[in-house]
Parts: structure tokens; C-alpha cells; sequence
């Protein structure tokens, strides 16, 4: 059908063509896919560069890159049998029923991109060790709701030091960015997420840096992982999670998958060691009516649970007493029962060997940030705001901060 013969009607789910169909075969789109980089032994090592191209309407993906994706566990430094240094910069990848792009390339980068409209996930880096999702607009993923493990970005098997920094997410009710099966030394910066169902999860990972990003109903989850470290990021109505329990244990969920996803991560006695510092909580409705979830769940069969405590270090954190509740927590090991405790202090009186400098102000969101109207979340100077943290030289370097004392939230290090 040329153009002007027929007409897509994305509200209600319809299209409307000029022909009469009975008797004949109607194709939506003659190629599942738009632009396919196969990985063979006749192809170079070399991913290709892929520069302002509109990709629009397939019913698999709209850019794959191809290359091996073992079903196994690897060891760390191992890389896989792909092209190095894909490049995909300025493009529109929108309106396709799966995943918009599939890429397994080590070095890759992935920048000023505008994905949207996904039916499924946007964008999944498989075993892409060192690559870089920088400058993007990631909105509308999973619009047909297909509940196909759908994320933003999905961060998959085994890819290590993968970065995702300066880009903006928004209305998706799946994962924004979501770190999965073994990844090690993962970085998440200076983003924003608004209305994700989860603007961030780190799930069966190593060590994973979550630092200066504002979140706004959209929450963030560490979930059987080890590790993690969430600095300097602003929370509005949304909720930091810690999670432990046998969610990844046993068998994949994908049957073509062979080898245990638990094992590539850091194992049910090694899921701890997250830090929680400098971050601002505000808002009246944070999802469950909380502003923070420590969740220990038992139910590892015959492996013993984790001893520690989740969380390494709650420091310096700033909480709004807006929300009908502060902290969800239990801690199984010492048969603690999961409790809504209404204010830090009621928190404090049961786990205060777990806290430290944190304060909670009887303020609202309006009152905290300079124009929450707007989108300024930068902070007021009002008294009793807790000075911070020091951060690791990690977390300052990545976010290009002096080290000492950054006030708490999104912008708590950036010089006035």
C-alpha cells in the first residue's frame, strides 16, 4: 500500500486500509527486522558506525548487532566472540513491537539517541564489556505491556563495566535501566527518571555505582547483589529498595539459558555491602507509603541466608516527613519482623546500629527544593540540612565532585 492508503490509529490499536482484505494475505511489514550486523566468520572484528538513521516500524528490532552470547558462566575478562566499537549516535529507532536494539559489542557506544515506543524493552547490551549509553531519550518502553523482562536499557549477561550516564527516561511501566545476570562495576550517573515503574535495578550483580540522579516516581532496587553504592541521588516519591531473597536462585527462567544466573553473581551469602549516603527523600506518596525498604525474604530452600545486614552504611541521608511511613525493615538472621517505622528516630531505636547522621525534617517538597513546579531540584538553604558524607574517590570522580562533605541529593556537590 502506498502512502495515503492507509492509516494507523495508535490510541485504539487499529489500522485502516484502502483494500478490501478478504481473500488476501496483508503484511504489516515485509522484514521482521531493520538493520541486522551479522557476526560470522567472514565478518571483521569491527562493529560499525551507525549515524542519524530513522528506524521506525519492525516487528523485531529496529538495529541488531550481532555476536556470541554464551549460555555459560564466563570468567571476568573474558570477551566474547563479537565486533568491537559499534557506534550508534543521532538516530530515531521508534515504533517496534520487540526490543529497538539489540547489541553485543565490547566498547560500544550508544549516544543522542531518540528511542521510543518500544512494544517490549529499548535497548539490551549483551556481554558489551566497557561500553557507553550517554545523551539518550528513553521513553514509552513496553506500550503493549508484554511483561517480557522489558526494561529501558537492559544491561544483560555478564557485561561488565558498562556505563550509563546524562540521559532521560520516562513513562514506562517497566525498568528504566535494569543491571542483570552477573554484571561487575556497573555505573549509572546523572540521570533522570520520571514515572518508570522502577527507575533502577541491580539484580544479581557485583559492585555497581548509582550516584547523582534524580528520580521521580520511579524507584530504585538492589536486589541480590553486593556491593552497591547509591550517593547524592534525589528521590521524589520514589524509594530505595534493598532486597534479598531467591529471586535468580536454581534454574533460568529462559529456557534456552543452561547455566545458573545465581552463579554469576555474588551467591546468597554475599548479598550485602550496599551504601546508602547523601540522599534527599521527599514527597507524600512514595510507592507502599514509604520512603526506604530494607527486605530480607527466607525463602533460600537448604542454602543459609545471608548473615549480614544488607546495607554497609546509612549515612547522612536527608528524609521529607511527608510520607505516611520513613522505613520498611527486617532483618531475618536476627529475627527481626518487618516493621513500618513512621520516623528515622522509631527506625533509629531498633537499627541504630546501622545508621548514622541521617536527618529527617518536618518540610515539605516545595519548601526543600528551589522550584519543584519546574524541575529545579536543587536544594534551599534552610537549616538543619546535614552537611554529607565524605564520598569514595570513585563516586567523586565519577561525578566530577571534590570528595569532602557534598550536601545531600542530586546537586549536593556542585560548587555555588
Amino acid at each position: 500500500l502506498d502512502s495515503g492508503r492507509f492509516y494507523c490509529d495508535y490510541a485504539a490499536g487499529e489500522i485502516y486500509i484502502s483494500e478490501d482484505p478478504e481473500g488476501k494475505t496483508v503484511e504489516i511489514s515485509r522484514y521482521k527486522n531493520g538493520l541486522v550486523r551479522l557476526h560470522d566468520s567472514t565478518a571483521d572484528e569491527v562493529g560499525p558506525t551507525i549515524v542519524g538513521l530513522d528506524v521506525i516500524h519492525f516487528a523485531g528490532s529496529c538495529i541488531q548487532i550481532q555476536g556470541d552470547d554464551p549460555y555459560r558462566f564466563i570468567e571476568p575478562g573474558e570477551m566474547p566472540d563479537a565486533p568491537v566499537k559499534t557506534r550508534i549516535e543521532d538516530c530515531r529507532l521508534l515504533f517496534c513491537s520487540r526490543t529497538g536494539l539489540r547489541v553485543i559489542s565490547p566498547e560500544s557506544y550508544i549516544g543522542y539517541n531518540d528511542i521510543s515506543m518500544m512494544g517490549n524493552g529499548a535497548v539490551t547490551p549483551r556481554m558489551s564489556h566497557n561500553g557507553v549509553f550517554e545523551h539518550n531519550k528513553v521513553s514509552n518502553s513496553n506500550w503493549y505491556n508484554l511483561r517480557i523482562y522489558p526494561a529501558g536499557i537492559k544491561v544483560f549477561n555478564q557485561c561488565y563495566n558498562y556505563t550509563v550516564r546524562n540521559n532521560y527516561f520516562a513513562e514506562m511501566p517497566c525498568e528504566a535501566v535494569w543491571y542483570d545476570v552477573g554484571h561487575r562495576e556497573g555505573v549509572i550517573v546523572n540521570n533522570y527518571f520520571y514515572d518508570c515503574g522502577i527507575g533502577v535495578k541491580v539484580e544479581i550483580c557485583h559492585r555497581t555505582y548509582v550516584a547523582g540522579n534524580v528520580f521521580k516516581n520511579s524507584n530504585l532496587w538492589f536486589c541480590n547483589s553486593n556491593g552497591c553504592l547509591a550517593y547524592n541521588n534525589t528521590l521524589i516519591n520514589s524509594r530505595i529498595d534493598l532486597w534479598r531473597n531467591n529471586r535468580g536462585r536454581g534454574g533460568s527462567y529462559n529456557k534456552n539459558y543452561t547455566f545458573n544466573h545465581a552463579a554469576t553473581g555474588p551467591g546468597p551469602l554475599g548479598y550485602h555491602g550496599h551504601h546508602v549516603a547523601n540522599n534527599v527523600f521527599a514527597g507524600q506518596q512514595p510507592r507502599g507509603g514509604f520512603y526506604f525498604l530494607i527486605e530480607d525474604n527466607n525463602n533460600h530452600g537448604p542454602v543459609v541466608l545471608d548473615q549480614n545486614f544488607q546495607a554497609e552504611l546509612i549515612s547522612n541521608n536527608l528524609f521529607l516527613n511527608e510520607a505516611e511511613w520513613t522505613i520498611n525493615a527486617e532483618y531475618q538472621p536476627q529475627d527481626l519482623p518487618p516493621v513500618n517505622f513512621a520516623s528515622l528516630g522509631d527506625f533509629r531505636e531498633v537499627y541504630g546500629d546501622y545508621e548514622e547522621g541521617n536527618v529527617q525534617l518536618d518540610i515539605t517538597a516545595d519548601d526543600l527544593f528551589r522550584d519543584l513546579s519546574k524541575g529545579d531540584y536543587s536544594l534551599n538553604d534552610l537549616p538543619g540540612i546535614p552537611s554529607g558524607t565524605n564520598l569514595p574517590e570513585s563516586i567523586a570522580k565519577l561525578l566530577g565532585w571534590k570528595a569532602e562533605k557534598p550536601g545531600p541529593g542530586a546537586f549536593g556537590g556542585i560548587e555555588k
